[in-house]
């Protein structure tokens, strides 16, 4: 094969990767919008278990509730692989997830976004 061919194919290859994860990066940051909730329709940090050996910080979770009655629940478990994580990630500057929570909560569904204990 030849070399020459194959130095130019990887690099039109690592262009476009390149591109194409700019475009991405600049889309994802600009189309963000943090979604409004009244903060009387929010509580932080509710303890839901507890035991001697449990973290205090952990086990808790923050409740999005929507206007009305009767509506369904959304149990949000953030990622992290069971290892690590937090309810409150912000990245620059937002909170992803209790956005996360805001959002349902204005479209009518109840969210639990909640910690939990991780593995050593």
């Amino acid at each position: 094969m030849n070399f020459r061919f194959l130095k130019l194919t990887s690099l039109i290859v690592l262009w476009i990767v390149s591109s194409s994860g700019c475009i991405i990066f600049r889309k994802s940051v600009t189309s963000y919008k943090e979604t409004k909730l009244p903060e009387s329709q929010a509580v932080y940090d509710i303890p839901y278990w507890s035991s001697p050996e449990a973290d205090p910080v952990k086990n808790r979770l923050d409740l999005f509730l929507p206007q009305g009655q009767d509506w369904p629940l959304l149990v949000f478990v953030h990622g992290g692989e069971w290892i690590s994580g937090d309810k409150s990630l912000k990245v620059m500057g937002s909170e992803i997830y209790r956005n996360i929570g805001r959002y349902f909560a204005s479209q009518g569904v109840g969210t639990a976004i909640i910690n939990y204990r991780l593995i050593p």
